[in-house]
């Protein structure tokens, strides 16, 4: 358009020349030349008015294909946020180790949706002819959002849960066992023969005591959680 632009000048330019050098027909000339420049006005009105229709089109399929691309990206984490696999208790520790980062990939990635909600109301403003087929759009997405969320929240809860169980039963076979092993070392009736055997007899005697401090509160704890878990398992 700007290479006809300056021939449509060079026409009207040589057209106004005629009539300042008084061509007989002048008026014509002057005529026909007012004419293109008018049409060639009303011709870049137009372009500019289909560019911008063009733009604001643009800008709204990115829009949506933006929400597309985030509504996919929900769709597949709620996917993994409904698997019921955790229930195998061979993998509750790293299941529950892995869930923590899957809530943390989800709260780095709610800045996108923050970002489409954003460039919705920025959009609408613009475009208030937009609003019909934005707003649905926001709307959908922030619902499975929160859908999302909170399937990730009970199941964090529920791997959580069974995490804990899973450490009070290991850990109650590893103070049998350790209570175990020490009744045996305790029983032994060697004999210390000298001065550095009862040194060494006494350091590891104090040894187990301090230990025995610290399983006797490991005790207090597994204690404390019996209630909660007789709770949540009943039956168990």
């Amino acid at each position: 358009m700007d290479a006809n632009d300056e021939k449509i000048r060079a026409v009207g330019m040589f057209g106004d020349q005629l009539c300042q050098d008084g061509h007989y027909a002048a008026d014509k000339i002057h005529k026909k030349a007012r004419n293109i420049d008018e049409r060639r006005e009303a011709n870049r009105e137009r372009a500019q008015a289909l560019l911008g229709k063009l733009k604001d089109a643009l800008a709204l399929q990115q829009f949506l294909s933006d929400c597309e691309e985030l509504r996919e990206w929900i769709e597949e984490k709620m996917i993994r946020a409904q698997d019921e696999t955790y229930r195998d208790a061979k993998t509750i520790t790293s299941k529950f180790v892995r869930h923590q980062a899957f809530q943390s990939e989800l709260q780095a990635n709610k800045e996108r949706l923050d970002q489409l909600q954003h460039a919705a109301i920025d959009l609408g403003a613009e475009k208030p002819e937009f609003t019909g087929t934005i707003d649905p759009q926001i709307t959908e997405l922030a619902h499975q959002w929160e859908q999302l969320e909170k399937t990730t929240e009970e199941k964090g809860q529920k791997l959580f849960d069974a995490n804990r169980q899973q450490l009070y039963v290991q850990s109650i076979a590893d103070m049998k066992e350790w209570a175990s092993q020490l009744e045996k070392e305790m029983t032994r009736e060697d004999q210390p023969a000298d001065l550095t055997t009862v040194n060494v007899a006494m350091q590891k005697q104090q040894m187990i005591e301090t230990e025995m401090i610290k399983k006797a509160h490991h005790i207090d704890q597994l204690m404390e959680m019996e209630p909660q878990l007789e709770e949540m398992h009943p039956d168990e």
